[in-house]
Protein backbone atom coordinates (compact mmCIF):
# COMPACT_ATOMS: atom_id res chain seq x y z
CA UNK A 1 0.00 0.00 0.00
CA UNK A 2 2.86 1.90 -0.17
CA UNK A 3 3.40 2.41 -3.24
CA UNK A 4 -0.35 2.86 -3.94
CA UNK A 5 -0.28 5.73 -1.14
CA UNK A 6 3.00 7.61 -2.71
CA UNK A 7 1.39 7.38 -6.47
CA UNK A 8 -1.93 9.06 -5.40
CA UNK A 9 0.18 11.50 -3.42
CA UNK A 10 2.67 12.53 -6.09
CA UNK A 11 0.33 12.30 -9.27
CA UNK A 12 -2.37 14.49 -7.56
CA UNK A 13 -5.36 12.03 -8.78
CA UNK A 14 -8.36 11.64 -6.36
CA UNK A 15 -8.83 9.58 -4.14
CA UNK A 16 -11.45 7.42 -5.69
CA UNK A 17 -8.67 6.67 -8.21
CA UNK A 18 -7.42 4.53 -5.67
CA UNK A 19 -8.02 1.01 -7.57
CA UNK A 20 -6.09 2.14 -10.20
CA UNK A 21 -2.91 3.64 -8.58
CA UNK A 22 -3.52 -0.19 -6.78
CA UNK A 23 -3.24 -2.02 -10.32
CA UNK A 24 -0.14 0.18 -11.16
CA UNK A 25 1.47 -0.15 -8.21
CA UNK A 26 1.42 -3.98 -8.29
CA UNK A 27 2.64 -3.58 -11.95
CA UNK A 28 5.76 -1.17 -11.21
CA UNK A 29 6.25 -3.91 -8.26
CA UNK A 30 6.32 -7.29 -10.28
CA UNK A 31 9.39 -5.15 -12.43
CA UNK A 32 11.55 -4.33 -9.69
CA UNK A 33 14.19 -6.80 -8.70
CA UNK A 34 13.83 -8.52 -5.70
CA UNK A 35 17.02 -9.18 -3.27
CA UNK A 36 15.05 -13.15 -2.26
CA UNK A 37 14.93 -13.86 -6.25
CA UNK A 38 18.88 -12.73 -6.59
CA UNK A 39 17.46 -10.01 -8.20
CA UNK A 40 15.93 -10.78 -10.86
CA UNK A 41 12.14 -9.53 -11.07
CA UNK A 42 9.02 -11.65 -10.67
CA UNK A 43 7.94 -10.78 -13.58
CA UNK A 44 11.01 -11.93 -15.68
CA UNK A 45 10.56 -15.44 -13.20
CA UNK A 46 6.98 -15.82 -14.44
CA UNK A 47 8.40 -15.53 -18.17
CA UNK A 48 10.77 -18.19 -17.13
CA UNK A 49 8.10 -20.72 -16.16
CA UNK A 50 5.10 -19.86 -18.70
CA UNK A 51 7.19 -18.30 -21.66
CA UNK A 52 4.23 -18.33 -24.16
CA UNK A 53 1.46 -17.15 -21.49
CA UNK A 54 -0.67 -14.31 -23.04
CA UNK A 55 -0.47 -12.97 -19.40
CA UNK A 56 3.18 -11.49 -20.15
CA UNK A 57 2.68 -8.44 -22.40
CA UNK A 58 5.59 -6.46 -21.42
CA UNK A 59 4.24 -3.12 -22.05
CA UNK A 60 6.36 0.17 -21.51
CA UNK A 61 6.38 2.25 -18.33
CA UNK A 62 4.49 5.56 -18.23
CA UNK A 63 4.13 7.73 -15.34
CA UNK A 64 1.01 7.42 -13.59
CA UNK A 65 -0.83 10.76 -13.37
CA UNK A 66 0.23 12.96 -16.50
CA UNK A 67 -1.43 14.26 -19.03
CA UNK A 68 -2.34 12.50 -21.87
CA UNK A 69 -4.73 13.39 -25.26
CA UNK A 70 -7.41 10.95 -26.26
CA UNK A 71 -8.49 11.31 -29.61
CA UNK A 72 -12.18 11.40 -30.72
CA UNK A 73 -13.50 10.22 -33.77
CA UNK A 74 -16.40 12.41 -34.33
CA UNK A 75 -17.78 12.37 -37.65
CA UNK A 76 -19.58 15.78 -37.46
CA UNK A 77 -19.86 17.44 -41.01
CA UNK A 78 -20.63 20.93 -39.11
CA UNK A 79 -16.79 20.38 -36.85
CA UNK A 80 -14.42 22.67 -39.13
CA UNK A 81 -10.67 21.71 -39.35
CA UNK A 82 -9.54 23.70 -36.56
CA UNK A 83 -12.15 22.27 -33.74
CA UNK A 84 -10.25 19.82 -31.13
CA UNK A 85 -9.81 16.24 -32.55
CA UNK A 86 -8.17 15.52 -28.85
CA UNK A 87 -9.71 15.70 -25.86
CA UNK A 88 -7.00 15.81 -22.72
CA UNK A 89 -7.35 13.19 -20.13
CA UNK A 90 -5.43 12.29 -16.88
CA UNK A 91 -3.66 8.73 -17.51
CA UNK A 92 -4.26 6.41 -14.95
CA UNK A 93 -3.24 2.80 -16.30
CA UNK A 94 -3.21 0.81 -19.22
CA UNK A 95 -6.38 -1.39 -20.17
CA UNK A 96 -6.73 -5.18 -19.12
Amino acid sequence: MEVTRALIFTSGVPKFLWGEALLTSTYLINRMPSRVLDFKTPFSMFKTYFPTSRLTTDLPLRVFGCSVFVHVHVHDHNRSKLDPRAKKSIFVGDAP
